[in-house]
């Protein structure tokens, strides 16, 4: 129920990670872009971090109730705790409805998060190259397929290597982690260029799985998260590359930054 067992280099890595991550959810993304108007993204932005710090906060809870109630779960064990928590301590039917509301709401998760991946691949890379002439209708019927797939991936991905859930939730909030610099660069450097926030975005990627695979010795974390000796890779390649591109020089660049400079007091 502390974290006396572990190094301030990890607890530090979990502080980093869970806090930058969430900027770069592509299923938030996408919500943000359904905004009709400048008014309507600032509320959401604004009320968004509400509901996740009580997601996060009663998701903390619920694993130190369990861990006191039910204590020697380990690895993929652990990932029961909710459901053995329901069973051991509520009605039956408090249990089916409580259980109704958790998969719920991974449902929803889960739904938004390949939502987000097959349009980002039917849509940013698909659509752009030899189906750049396809129908609506044609993107569509692919975007049911990639889900079909994406799903079918995962699963089966699941059951060869099972492992707990929060290695996995920690390697995927690194990888997102590691999009924030190139995500923050694009908007906000006029002297970012597009080659640079591509060559972050793999060297990040390439470092955090190398981790992760054993490809690179733990003792180059220094102790730390995979996530975090990534994140810091990506942002040296990021200001390297940036510097010996040229400068971006397209209208739509212009134009983007222009918007800043008048609206800026």
């Amino acid at each position: 129920l502390s974290r006396s067992r572990m190094p301030w280099q990890q607890f530090f890595s979990y502080g980093v990670i869970v806090a930058l991550a969430p900027i770069v959810f592509p299923q938030l993304f996408m919500r943000l872009l359904t905004g009709k108007d400048p008014k309507t993204l600032k509320q959401t932005m604004c009320i968004y971090p509400i509901p996740a710090f009580l997601m996060m906060f009663l998701m903390a809870t619920v694993g130190m109730w369990g861990r006191t109630a039910i204590p020697g779960l380990e690895g993929a064990e652990s990932d029961a705790i909710l459901p053995l928590l329901l069973i051991q301590f509520t009605p039956i039917w408090m249990m089916g409805l409580l259980g109704a509301a958790a998969f719920a709401a991974m449902m929803s998760t889960m739904d938004s998060q390949l939502l987000s991946v097959t349009t980002m691949i039917a849509r940013d890379f698909l659509s752009r190259s030899r189906l750049k002439d396809a129908s609506d209708a044609t993107m569509v019927r692919i975007s049911r397929v990639l889900v079909l797939v994406l799903t079918l991936l995962a699963l089966v991905l699941g059951f060869l290597n099972p492992i707990g859930i929060i290695k996995i939730i920690e390697f995927a909030l690194s990888g997102f982690a590691c999009m924030l610099a190139p995500v923050l660069a694009a908007l906000y450097w006029k002297r970012c260029t597009s080659q640079a926030a591509l060559w972050s975005i793999v060297a990040s990627q390439v470092c955090l799985w190398s981790f992760e695979m054993g490809l690179l010795p733990a003792s180059w974390r220094f102790g730390f998260l995979s996530g975090l000796p990534a994140i810091v890779v990506g942002v040296v390649v990021l200001v390297a590359v940036t510097y010996i591109t040229p400068v971006p020089q397209d209208e739509g660049t212009r134009e983007y930054f222009a918007i800043f400079d008048k609206t800026t007091p």
